[in-house]
């Protein structure tokens, strides 16, 4: 099924401004959706949000059905903002562009129009224009790319996405993006050789822990030096079979270098987290009240 083309290249700031909003609450749920994608949806009529949400923790409810179901379902001429292809096959829940279709909405703007999963993969947007809704793809797809980064590495490779962090010498600044860091992945994995090197990661785990408040799945992983990527691969193989989509390594500085080295992970610093959506876009204020239904950090029930 080809993919959707954004036939709509020029966005006014109102569909910046709500889909910026929806990448917002798809940035809030990241951590916690593990299998699915963290999404966003935002439902406006006359320019004024009468529902949101965000896909609930274990990845159900979807982020359309939370939204609607504060509605009642009802939607009638509305446009929905989704930051990713509505789902359109039968799994847990029934399908998503179904149920758009059947609460009336008028339009459907998409950011990224495709979802890698196979089910799915341009036959959610065929099957809404089929029922005579707009759709209109593209609107700040990378930024939304960002967000659903986990996701797509992880239905590519059948691995999650491992960003690295270096166990000592932070400072504040470097707490505080690192604990934004951990907020975002499904799980931290502490690689360590020696106990200085276990009780140093643990330490700062266990703090940047406290500061976002939330529990986090936290492996450690004793490896000897020359089985470290073995070990690392089987640890990544294993993570993504469970479903996980992101997880942070902690490690030393010499197995940072050798995990980064061999590709197994990127470094924190190239890791995005579409913070432009969610800090910088001119286009919503990031100190609005989102609707109530909306956890901005739900807990994962481990």
């Amino acid at each position: 099924m080809p993919a959707c083309v954004a036939e709509q290249t020029q966005w006014d700031d109102v569909d910046l401004h709500f889909m910026a909003r929806a990448i917002r609450l798809a940035n809030g749920a990241q951590g916690t959706t593990a299998p699915n994608p963290p999404v966003g949806c935002v439902i406006v009529r006359e320019n004024v949000v009468i529902a949101e949400g965000a896909t609930g923790p274990g990845g159900r409810p979807h982020a359309e059905a939370n939204a609607l179901s504060c509605i009642n379902h009802e939607a009638n001429g509305a446009t929905a903002y989704v930051t990713l292809e509505p789902c359109c096959h039968h799994g847990e829940t029934p399908p998503c562009s179904n149920a758009l279709v059947a609460s009336g909405v008028n339009r459907v703007v998409i950011a990224v129009a495709t979802d890698p999963d196979p089910r799915v993969s341009g036959r959610g947007v065929s099957e809404l224009r089929q029922a005579g809704v707009r759709v209109d793809c593209g609107c700040l797809e990378q930024e939304a790319l960002d967000t659903l980064a986990g996701f797509f590495h992880l239905t590519r490779t059948g691995r999650p996405l491992a960003v690295m962090a270096n166990a000592g010498g932070l400072d504040c600044d470097d707490a505080r993006q690192m604990a934004e860091t951990i907020r975002t992945c499904d799980a931290t994995l502490v690689v360590k050789t020696a106990r200085d090197d276990e009780q140093l990661a643990l330490n700062w785990i266990n703090t940047t822990l406290r500061m976002i408040g939330q529990d986090r799945l936290v492996r450690v992983l004793s490896a000897a030096p020359h089985d470290l990527i073995t070990m690392m691969d089987g640890e990544l193989d294993a993570c993504g079979r469970l479903g996980l989509t992101r997880v942070l390594v902690v490690s030393s500085k010499s197995h940072a270098r050798e995990l980064v080295l061999s590709a197994r992970v990127m470094p924190v610093a190239e890791q995005v987290h579409g913070s432009k959506a969610r800090e910088s876009f001119p286009y919503v204020d990031r100190h609005e009240t989102l609707c109530p239904n909306v956890c901005p950090h739900p807990q994962r029930p481990w």
